[in-house]
């Protein structure tokens, strides 16, 4: 039975420690993942915090084509995915599919917002005033997500906050 690894700092990790991946439909256990413990959550704190003075200098553009990539990846494997979230979940596959289909709309959305972060100049109150809203990252971003719909909500989360430069760490369901 395979144990599926954390990405952690650009590299994947399998640890020591795994959780079992039940079926509801069967009961059956049919896969591990890993599972980070507090030595390995600092530490990814501090790399995303390292992170963070690189990926909010990448230009809108250099975000988006990244989420672009990603969602060129997830198509290509939509089949393996649904299937997945459907052992995982137990949803019915078509969901599944339907699932992959929005995270996909989900990534292209966010990487072309992520060429669109424009600031605006916003009508003032007094004459001698000026309101500029400048939009800028802000720093490490923290999502947990639920288990009612896996990819999907994970998706809601991470890409917008990568497209608005900032790095996240995700702690899914």
């Amino acid at each position: 039975m395979k144990t599926y690894p954390l990405y952690l700092n650009g590299q994947w990790h399998t640890s020591d420690a795994a959780l079992p991946v039940v079926n509801p439909a069967s009961g059956e256990v049919f896969a591990r993942v890993s599972v980070v413990d507090r030595v390995w959550l600092s530490d990814a704190i501090k790399h995303a915090h390292k992170a963070f003075a690189g990926w909010r200098l990448v230009s809108g553009k250099g975000r988006g084509e990244l989420l672009h990539r990603v969602a060129d990846g997830l198509e290509r494997r939509r089949e393996e995915v649904a299937r997945f979230i459907t052992l995982e979940n137990g949803k019915p596959v078509v969901q599944s599919r339907g699932e992959v289909a929005l995270a996909v709309d989900h990534l292209r959305w966010f990487a072309e917002e992520a060429r669109r972060a424009y600031g605006r100049i916003v009508p003032q109150q007094m004459e001698s005033k000026r309101h500029l809203v400048v939009k800028s990252p802000i720093g490490v971003v923290a999502a947990i997500t639920p288990w009612n719909f896996p990819l999907l909500l994970a998706v809601r989360k991470v890409a917008p906050a990568l497209a608005a430069g900032c790095p996240v760490i995700l702690k899914p369901a």
